[in-house]
């Protein structure tokens, strides 16, 4: 893991060394994720709903294209059951959901003194979930 995010924090830093009119934003995230149920062969996990948070580094190669290297992590408890409903982990539920991702978005509007302006992007990345 920390190799990917080494080597993503390199690719960001050479595309500013090339790009030098460009950017950098420093961005804060926060959501909150839902219950959800994970299926396995003879097995379910509940993933329990939990806050999200996070933060990335947004370089801005053009007034309406930007590059964005984001990381995320929800803490919660996350149970697993048999198929027959039996509970397998009864103390050892804590877990967390961490997400690494690049991505870039496209904003739309050409106003620059604009409060909020729509953007479309895409991103790729890796989840990494760990249980206690």
């Amino acid at each position: 893991m920390k190799k990917i995010l080494l080597i993503s924090v390199i690719f960001l830093a050479s595309m500013a060394s090339f790009a030098q009119p460009g950017v950098i934003s420093i961005n804060v995230d926060g959501a909150y994720t839902f219950n959800d149920r994970v299926n396995f062969d003879n097995a379910y996990a509940d993933v329990q709903g939990a806050f999200q948070y996070g933060g990335g580094i947004e370089y801005f190669s053009d007034f309406n294209k930007s590059f964005e290297l984001k990381y995320l992590r929800m803490d919660t408890h996350i149970p697993l059951y048999t198929s027959a409903g039996i509970r397998l982990n009864e103390n050892y539920d804590k877990g967390s959901v961490n997400y690494i991702l690049f991505g870039g978005n496209n904003y739309f509007g050409q106003d620059i003194n604009a409060k909020a302006r729509p953007y479309f992007g895409l991103g790729l990345g890796v989840g990494i979930v760990s249980i206690e």
